[in-house]
C-alpha cells in the first residue's frame, strides 16, 4: 500500500471526491496536522488500468518508430526536461 503525506489544506472540495474513492485518509501520528492517503484495492485497480491505457496510448504514438529512433526521442525530451 502506498501513502503519501498531504495537508488538508491541499485537499480542495471539487478534488476530493476522486481522491477519496480511492483512498483512505488517517491522520499522521507524526504529524497531527496532516492526512496520510493510503490507496485501496479500488485506488490499486484505478492506477492499473490508467498504466494500461498509457502504454497502450505510447504503442500507438510511438509504435512505428525503430527502436534506434525511440532512443533518440528519449534522449531529445530529456534535453528539454531539463533546460
Amino acid at each position: 500500500m502506498s501513502c503519501s503525506c498531504v495537508p488538508r489544506s491541499a485537499i480542495r472540495p471539487a478534488s476530493s471526491t476522486t481522491i477519496w474513492s480511492a483512498s483512505r485518509g488517517e491522520t499522521d501520528p507524526a504529524n497531527r496536522r496532516s492526512t496520510l492517503l493510503l490507496i485501496t484495492a479500488r485506488g490499486e485497480e484505478v492506477y492499473e488500468q490508467a498504466r494500461q491505457a498509457r502504454r497502450e496510448v505510447a504503442r500507438e504514438l510511438f509504435g512505428g518508430l525503430s527502436q534506434e529512433q525511440r532512443e533518440t526521442l528519449r534522449e531529445l525530451l530529456g534535453t528539454v526536461e531539463q533546460a
